[in-house]
């Protein structure tokens, strides 16, 4: 048979690692060792530092798009039913459209090439597109 023994909460072990982010660099009181950070002051070209190693969080990595780059964030502020997103991965990426109200939304996408896809959608709506 076995026992299944219900007591108070115990004591609180110690803060797993995070993925913090924000405008600018991190500054050294932010985040713990092994912490990384995303500064986001440029969405299309946002810079990744850490981990964190003796409270230092050392140099950023760019992130952003160009020939190479890890993703492409399309902003799309005016309402379409088609978006032209370009680009310059250099490779077919996937693609996560998210609505205003942070849903995923499904579309047809079409990759015309390796910089450029056209992403239609039944009616008109604002968003993002994340290429990676």
């Amino acid at each position: 048979m076995t026992t299944v023994i219900v007591s108070s909460t115990g004591t609180s072990g110690p803060r797993g690692n995070s993925v913090l982010n924000g405008t600018g660099a991190p500054g050294s009181g932010l985040g713990i060792d092994g912490d990384w950070y995303i500064d986001r002051t440029t969405p299309s070209s946002p810079v990744i530092y850490g981990p964190k190693t003796t409270g230092a969080w050392g140099g950023g990595v760019p992130l952003g798009s160009g020939s190479g780059a890890s993703y492409y964030l399309h902003t799309q502020s005016t309402p379409a039913a088609t978006w032209q997103v370009t680009h310059s991965l250099g490779r077919t990426p996937n693609i996560t459209v998210i609505n205003g109200s942070n849903t995923v939304v499904y579309a047809d996408i079409v990759h015309n090439s390796t910089t450029l896809a056209v992403i239609s959608f039944p009616a008109p709506f604002a968003g993002t597109a994340m290429c990676s």
